[in-house]
């Protein structure tokens, strides 16, 4: 924790950008919420009926080689932070990155000297993760997300993905556009959305080109959460321009024939006043594949709040104003206390009562600038064992 101040990360940065260095488990992807400004009000958690399979919603069929949702059942996914922090080559990057002022810095010198033991060492982690999941659950998640190394300032992290995607797991790429806390590290939105970063999303989109001819689609997104306030693309007005410009350049390469894009959102139920009504952000139809919803039970903040509490209203908004998207719950956690177990049976119940959510993705972290663990105890894994028996939820083959 001491390491994670010391750099001036602030809140979900390390997880997720640190170093840009990792991938995380999702049987379709993603990432955690923020804090809140809600009380905290004790409650029983109240455990929702076991109630008859809603009839299933079957989404028009995406172009190319893109991720179709599955006309009945739902993907089941995790994510999981895989490095080894305390490694001298993660140690040694680290460094590295902090003694910079700016993005051109760390690309120059990433281009003159790769980390190839560090890339060794972060795909080693990626595996022993998945096959931890694997041996829980005797089947492998449907989908990882890799949401650590990516940035549309580097190369498309193919490396990784093609970890996920020989054991027949299917990626999702959450690519950020920063490296750290320093506003010189940042690709200003307004700077995307004008094209004075367009040779770096060439190059990225020309990368996942690449990916997809060998292995197919995987799950695309960038600048998560837009309708709240805690990064630095919420709620601003160049976050659709700079959005419909990074697909734009993907269309040229000829990447969006793999890339399936994912636009994921906040649910405000879960934020209080820090995340607005999603639909501000709403790219468009033509730039959405997917529909992503991230929302947390956070001891602190939400204790006793089931998902359905959390995320339920966001759900069946986004199934009225657009009922051609798939919903995937892109993001979901519980904090790890006695009650997970009995939390995670309800959630996925209630998720199995929506059945325009196609994919659902556990946040098995801890966050680290909020102090909530979030990891799945022992007894939560054997509970999630015996719910994936259950047909309905799709795990990799």
């Amino acid at each position: 924790m001491n390491l994670i101040n010391n750099i001036g990360f602030s809140r979900r940065d390390f997880i997720k950008a640190c170093l840009g260095t990792g991938v995380a488990l999702s049987g379709l992807a993603t990432i955690t919420g923020c804090a809140t400004t809600e009380t905290a009000k004790p409650s029983k958690i109240e455990v929702a009926p076991a109630s008859v399979k809603a009839e299933p919603v079957v989404y028009p069929r995406l172009a190319d080689k893109k991720v179709q949702a599955p006309e009945d059942g739902c993907f089941v996914g995790f994510n999981k932070l895989y490095l080894d922090t305390n490694s001298v080559h993660f140690q040694k990057s680290i460094s590295t990155i902090r003694s910079f002022n700016t993005i051109e810095q760390i690309v120059e010198y990433n281009k003159k000297n790769p980390n190839i033991q560090f890339t060794a060492e972060i795909e080693k982690g990626l595996d022993n993760v998945l096959d931890s999941y694997q041996k829980a659950f005797e089947r492998n998640p449907s989908i990882c997300a890799i949401i650590y190394t990516p940035k549309l300032s580097k190369d498309f992290p193919e490396s990784e993905a093609n970890v996920v995607s020989k054991k027949g797991i299917t990626p999702y790429i959450n690519a950020w556009t920063f490296y750290g806390a320093k506003e010189s590290l940042r690709l200003s939105i307004k700077d995307i959305a004008t094209g004075k970063h367009d040779s770096y999303l060439k190059q990225f989109a020309k990368g996942a080109v690449q990916y997809g001819e060998k292995h197919g689609g995987f799950f695309m997104t960038t600048m998560e959460e837009s309708n709240a306030d805690w990064y630095y693309w919420g709620q601003k007005s160049n976050f659709i321009p700079a959005w419909r410009r990074i697909w734009q350049i993907f269309e040229d390469q000829g990447a969006n024939q793999y890339a399936t894009w994912v636009w994921e959102v906040y649910c405000p139920e879960g934020a209080g006043t820090r995340a607005k009504h999603p639909d501000i952000t709403y790219p468009g139809d033509k730039y959405v594949d997917w529909i992503g919803l991230s929302a947390f039970s956070r001891k602190q903040y939400h204790s006793g709040k089931t998902l359905g509490a959390l995320a339920g209203q966001t759900y069946e908004q986004m199934r009225k104003n657009h009922p051609d998207k798939p919903i995937m719950q892109a993001e979901f956690a519980v904090t790890n206390d006695r009650a997970q177990p009995r939390w995670l049976m309800d959630a996925y119940k209630t998720i199995k009562t929506m059945p325009g959510m196609k994919a659902a993705i556990f946040y098995d972290n801890i966050t680290p600038h909020e102090g909530d663990d979030h990891t799945l105890s022992q007894k939560s894994l054997q509970t999630l064992k015996e719910i994936f028996k259950d047909p309905y939820w799709i795990m990799a083959k």
